[in-house]
């Protein structure tokens, strides 16, 4: 999406490390801005200026940004993280160009545009992100088990409640359709995984749909946003059912249900692709497994999670009574990633035991070559995030140069606040490695599969789902379609999570583009 007008601002200005610049990292406007001083009547390059004090170039000058907000007056009170005015005929300009004078290069600077400036005006994208804090681990937006009385909101009490001897939340005979219960949520807009357990107990004459509703939180029409689960029909069944933010629906398959039988659902939207999809299962069987595209996506508008009533229907057999049970919603993005660049040993985020281990700035990989030891490595420290398992933990990587023993670097999380290497102290965290001799490993050099191993030069993707108790891994080469399942083993760790890391290959160089950790 485009910045706010106050989140450009805050970004031009450097954010918590602004040194209170006129200009976007200095007071010298030629250093960090072209103009109509400077330019010679043309856009430049981005990054041939100096960037501020967040690292972001040109935030003064070369071209005018887009901004979300409309155009109008500021408020006369103050304001937090506003949003501007709620209708308008231009949209907010910040930055200046190429075609206006030093001056106009100002932080401060206000600007308005309509839709057909073109060749003094692009874009810098945002986007929402889920941090997690002590008191939000791994992003998650909510999460409920309902040992204890949720208290969600509801317009029909006798309908809607916590049963207390089982639990887990009711839903109960109704009259009216569009009862509801629910709980507010901080969506974004992004791309979202919410799951429930969900038990039907007694069927009737109408449907319970469970899922993320906007202030409507209406399941019976296709006006507003939602994207819920609907059990009911005369069969019965289970599907998915949404309406996005321009009105377009989409329906899932269907998939059996089964009265007093707990089934886990699990709903998955991706707002890049805007792909949405359902697994449902029962007795650990898959019930129904379906993915669609939602055209237009959805808006931040779907803040509230919980249960609607669909339907008032003339005949019997639909699900009516249901138990609902260990509910959560999350932002499945990842919660940590690191590219690398310049800066990563530069500004201390990661550390290293030698400069056997650097950063190749033309092709932005971390490379790892061989120093006549087993031994070098470089981590990070990632406490400060609480991460708690289980996590995804992704890289990719390749082979560049020759070796026999370990193809590719250890990937490797500490649990502790040591760092030891692959075998050392015995080996704390959890680690995965290819080799010739053992395959790929994951946590011991016990359970191995000697496919796929990558060729000189070939990337590979390797995800690592890692819990508690153990772990599985997949491996996907470039030019393979789905990724292969390669490993799969037990142990007993304790969180939070608190470095990541790599560790050298014996005799081989490789090379890593980026490293991630997410919730499964």
């Amino acid at each position: 999406r485009l910045p706010t007008e106050a989140e450009w601002e805050f970004a031009a200005r450097g954010g918590t490390q602004s040194s209170g610049y006129t200009y976007a990292g200095s007071n010298d406007v030629d250093a960090v801005a072209w103009h109509s001083g400077n330019a010679g009547s043309t856009t430049h390059i981005v990054g041939a200026k100096s960037p501020n004090e967040l690292g972001l170039y040109d935030m003064s000058g070369n071209v005018f940004e887009w901004c979300w907000d409309w155009y109008g007056s500021y408020s006369s009170t103050t304001q937090t993280n506003p949003t501007g005015a709620s209708s308008g005929s231009y949209r907010i300009g910040r930055s200046s160009s190429w075609k206006y004078s030093a001056e106009y290069c100002r932080t401060t600077l206000r600007g308005h545009h309509g839709p057909t400036n073109h060749d003094e005006l692009g874009i810098r994208v945002a986007r929402n992100l889920i941090i997690p804090t002590t008191e939000n681990p791994n992003g998650i937006l909510y999460s409920n088990d309902f040992s204890t009385n949720p208290n969600w909101n509801t317009n029909n009490s006798s309908r809607y409640f916590w049963n207390s001897s089982v639990q887990a939340y009711s839903t109960e005979n109704y009259t009216n359709s569009g009862d509801w219960a629910t709980t507010p949520v901080d969506y974004s807009g992004d791309s979202f995984r919410y799951t429930v357990d969900i038990k039907p107990t007694e069927r009737d004459t109408g449907d319970v749909c469970f899922g993320l509703f906007d202030a409507n939180k209406n399941s019976n029409s296709n006006t507003g946003e939602k994207a819920y689960v609907l059990l009911g029909g005369y069969s019965p069944v289970v599907y998915l059912y949404a309406v996005s933010q321009t009105g377009s629906t989409c329906v899932s398959a269907e998939g059996t249900m089964q009265l007093n039988k707990w089934h886990s659902i699990t709903v998955t939207y991706d707002s890049d692709t805007k792909n949405i999809s359902i697994e449902v299962k029962r007795d650990s069987q898959s019930v129904l497994s379906w993915s669609g595209t939602i055209s237009g996506g959805f808006s931040s508008d779907l803040d509230y999670l919980g249960v609607s009533m669909n339907g008032s229907w003339s005949s019997s057999g639909r699900f009516e009574k249901a138990l609902i049970d260990n509910v959560k919603l999350v932002s499945p993005y990842p919660l940590y990633k690191q590219t690398f660049d310049e800066n990563v040993f530069a500004d201390s985020s990661w550390s290293r035991t030698n400069s056997s281990i650097a950063v190749d700035t033309g092709a932005d990989v971390l490379r790892i070559s061989p120093n006549g030891s087993y031994g070098d490595k470089t981590w990070t420290d990632l406490s400060s995030l609480n991460l708690n398992f289980p996590l995804v933990i992704q890289s990719r990587m390749r082979l560049t140069a020759g070796g026999r023993n370990y193809l590719l670097p250890c990937l490797s999380i500490f649990p502790t606040t040591a760092i030891n290497g692959v075998g050392a102290d015995g080996a704390v965290g959890v680690t995965f490695l290819p080799s010739d001799t053992y395959g790929w490993l994951l946590g011991t050099y016990t359970t191995s599969q000697l496919n796929p191993l990558p060729a000189e030069g070939t990337w590979a993707t390797v995800v690592a789902t890692i819990r508690t108790d153990g772990g599985t891994l997949s491996v996907q080469l470039d030019g393979q379609s789905t990724p292969t399942a390669v490993a799969a083993s037990s142990w007993s760790i304790a969180g939070p999570l608190w470095k990541l890391g790599f560790s050298q290959p014996w005799d081989s160089t490789c090379e890593i583009s980026y490293v991630s950790v997410g919730v499964p």
